[in-house]
């Protein structure tokens, strides 16, 4: 049989997780898995977050930081954006394990608009607000004369533009 003196050999079950879209102010988990396939034991000594926003990124794990030949370990990653935008990440995986010590796993995520309604109009970021701290701007809204994109169209009707620059709008 393997004598104890033989190394362990912890194998990921994924180099790579992609969390998709994940609305800013929730969260996804994703889990993943390492499993000793060496005949002997492995130490994980830690698992860090780095190349990205920790105080979005975790990682918890349950069970026993040494594995004996042929144990698995589970580990969830959370991702809980707090601004909009393409964010990733590197796990890093550190053992006692003589060949490849340290592993790595990228991650990636689309921290998409927010399913909050913090102005109380009745749209979040998520269904078009593109203000969502003035109730008076929303989708449905009515285009005033005022040079604001009232109704989150992306532009302003020709009758709200200054062409001649004078100061005045032709609506007004």
């Amino acid at each position: 049989g393997p004598s104890s003196d033989e190394p362990g050999e912890l194998v990921l079950t994924h180099e790579s997780l992609d969390f998709g879209d994940v609305p800013v102010n929730t969260w996804k988990i994703k889990e993943f898995g390492a499993e000793n396939l060496g005949p002997g034991s492995v130490e994980l000594l830690s698992a860090t977050i780095f190349e990205g926003d920790d105080s979005q990124w975790s990682i918890e794990r349950e069970g026993s930081d040494l594995l004996a030949a042929g144990e698995f370990i589970i580990f969830s990653l959370s991702f809980e954006p707090t601004i909009r935008g393409d964010q990733s990440a590197r796990l890093q995986l550190r053992t006692d394990q003589v060949s490849d010590p340290t592993l790595y796993i990228d991650l990636f995520a689309n921290a998409a608009a927010s399913l909050d309604d913090t102005d109380g109009d009745g749209f979040a970021p998520s269904d078009g607000d593109c203000n969502d701290d003035d109730a008076d701007i929303h989708p449905d809204a009515e285009e005033l004369c005022n040079g604001i994109d009232d109704d989150c169209s992306g532009s302003l009707p020709e009758e709200e533009e200054d062409r001649d620059y004078d100061g005045l709008r032709y609506c007004e």
